[in-house]
């Protein structure tokens, strides 16, 4: 199940500067930031694996791709608050 989401963020945002921040350490296989300026993470949401992959296609907001995951109502719910708060998109 491949879901997308825009959320609003206050600017100035620069995802790859906050992921930059994520990974201090260049051990860090977690976060990832492509080429192409994509965050690319695995996650689990009621046990089942989600791929989350953020673009910032504009300054005032970021665009998320679910891939996997409980498919339903509210299916990536989580997922979403999870991402949210790593990225600290509700802090100016």
């Amino acid at each position: 199940m491949e879901a997308q989401y825009e959320i609003a963020v206050e600017v100035p945002f620069r995802l790859d500067l906050t992921v930059s921040v994520l990974r201090r350490l260049s051990t860090n296989i977690v976060d990832v930031l492509t080429v192409e300026g994509d965050y690319v993470r695995a996650l689990s949401q009621d046990h089942e694996p989600v791929v989350a992959r953020v673009t910032q296609e504009r300054p005032d907001a970021l665009t998320i791709t679910f891939e996997g995951g409980a498919p339903g109502p509210g299916g990536h719910d989580r997922a979403l608050a999870t991402v949210q708060r790593m990225l600290g998109v509700e802090r100016d």
